[in-house]
């Protein structure tokens, strides 16, 4: 006797998100603008160090510290722009009415968009990040140092900040016009990360600032001349933890804003 047939089950929850940073990547690693943004401003920030590196080293471990810092100073601005303009580019090409009818939760989709999108535009930022770690080692007595900071660098100095400066850049824009998001992206930046306290408010000296200056000087200790705070690691723990928590929470945000968007529609 035949059985009747079986509906598939549904997909997933943790395979829907699978695919959803899968897309996501494919579709941002593809674009040449994130490739020639953040090459031209990584060539650029690789000069600056090799011209620092030539006037003086200040040792193995404050060398790494500082070139992963250096490529937190204008590198999250092309990543923020980069990738302000997720959500408005599935509406104009109207994938976003695609997703809209698939079983995946609104969280999924957020949740991918961001893991996916952001971990594309990172990828030629890390290619700059090992291409500048890459000739540090052929400027220092001991390379295998290098190769051994290269990561712990990268996760403390950069990879909080970035995450955090990804998850309003991805949300933000559901509310607003990616122009206008970009333009006050771009204005926070240089006030809260490089603006110098001396002339005006500014979030540069605190844990809040995503520069990434606080984990460098706390694990690194590339300011002993005294031009910065002298942060330590419980510092530099609770600005990670907050720039994290941030994030965390312009995730929330983003998608109370979707249930709020198909709510109206």
């Amino acid at each position: 006797m035949l059985r009747p047939l079986r509906s598939s089950p549904a997909p997933s929850r943790l395979g829907a998100l699978r695919g959803a940073v899968a897309c996501e990547y494919r579709m941002q690693v593809r674009r040449p603008v994130v490739w020639i943004l953040i090459g031209v401003l990584g060539a650029w920030v690789l000069r600056v160090n090799m011209d620092s590196v030539a006037a003086g080293m200040e040792g193995v471990e404050a060398e790494v510290g500082a070139w992963a810092w250096l490529l937190q100073v204008f590198t999250p601005i092309a990543v923020g722009v980069l990738l302000a303009d997720r959500f408005a580019r599935d509406r104009r090409s109207h994938v976003d009415e695609i997703l809209e009818s698939t079983p995946a939760a609104d969280w999924v989709r957020l949740l991918g968009k961001y893991l996916g999108a952001t971990a594309a535009t990172l990828t030629p930022m890390l290619l700059v990040y090992v291409v500048g770690l890459a000739w540090l080692a052929t400027q220092v007595p001991d390379p295998g140092m290098v190769a051994r900071l290269a990561v712990p660098a990268f996760l403390v100095v950069n990879l909080p900040g970035l995450l955090f400066v990804a998850a309003y850049s991805v949300c933000c824009p559901i509310v607003m016009k990616v122009p206008l998001y970009q333009f006050l992206f771009v204005g926070y930046w240089f006030w809260g990360n490089l603006m110098p306290p001396q002339i005006m408010p500014t979030l540069r000296d605190t844990w809040l600032a995503p520069i990434g200056w606080v984990a460098e000087g706390a694990f690194f200790h590339p300011f002993a001349d005294g031009s910065a705070p002298a942060w330590t690691v419980a510092d530099a723990i609770a600005s990670m933890a907050l720039l994290l928590a941030g994030a965390a929470a312009a995730l929330i945000a983003g998608v109370i804003a979707l249930r709020l968007q198909r709510a109206r529609a």
